[in-house]
């Protein structure tokens, strides 16, 4: 599995960041180790965690009340093309920051577009590791286009899709300075070319920075849990997909 060591953090505390994560932030390196085919998936990736793996670190320093019920509606100070900035220096302010930053990072626009993504990691990136987040994506998202999702986005008539719901959010750690947030988010992504749509269930861990926004410093994303399918009969890929391309995403951002 690939690690790479950003120093956006202080010494004692640098993150190593497993198979480059998300998020999708939140589901861009999950989703490359799931649809790469046996011959593109590299050979490090087998050391990838077992599906049911969720890393949820004890190190909450945050009274479980604050943790649990954060209170407010946090707002973004401006927007720079489809990502809110801006937030405030609060706990409420780096949760938002988090699923906000999550958002952006498992669009599918990010996927494609190496211009736009490159302007994203950039603009939300702490200060001194862009560079690393920024070839960690790029490398994720070439793997993901080099299979069958990325095939299907090539072919003239076929209908993708890429969709991440946040389902949960966990402030860990917060101090004037720094924050630690996990976020359990659901990937639903495919196509109707072939490549059935399918779910992929994350866990992320966020750490960021205080540095005049709240800034992604570091990312650890494991899959999983992933709860037991229903009893219910899935969704023709035709049909599905002409549902879902009827419907907008929503920017998630923590209720209270």
């Amino acid at each position: 599995m690939r690690q790479t060591r950003w120093t956006g953090w202080p010494r004692r505390q640098r993150l190593v960041v497993v198979g480059a994560a998300l998020v999708t932030l939140l589901g861009l390196g999950t989703l490359a180790r799931h649809a790469m085919t046996p011959a593109t998936r590299p050979a490090s990736s087998a050391a990838s965690p077992p599906a049911a793996t969720t890393v949820c670190p004890p190190m909450s320093t945050v009274p479980a009340t604050a943790a649990g019920q954060l209170g407010g509606e946090p707002s973004p100070a401006r927007w720079v093309g489809e990502v809110p900035v801006g937030w405030p220096e609060t706990r409420q302010g780096v949760v938002a920051a988090a699923a906000s930053d999550a958002t952006a990072f498992s669009a599918l626009w990010f996927m494609t577009d190496t211009t736009r993504r490159h302007r994203t990691v950039e603009l939300l990136a702490a200060p001194g590791i862009a560079a690393a987040l920024q070839a960690d994506q790029d490398r994720d998202a070439a793997a993901v286009l080099a299979g069958p999702f990325g095939a299907g986005l090539a072919r003239a008539g076929v209908r993708s899709l890429l969709r991440t719901a946040l389902l949960g959010w966990r402030l860990d750690d917060y101090r004037p300075d720094r924050a630690v947030v996990t976020l359990w988010a659901v990937v639903v992504w495919g196509n109707d070319g072939g490549l059935a749509p399918q779910t992929t269930w994350t866990t992320t861990v966020a750490r960021l920075v205080w540095a005049d926004d709240w800034k992604l410093a570091g990312i650890d994303s494991t899959p999983g849990p992933v709860p037991v399918e229903g009893p219910t009969t899935p969704t023709a890929p035709a049909e599905l997909l002409a549902a879902a391309t009827t419907l907008k995403g929503f920017l998630d951002v923590p209720a209270a």
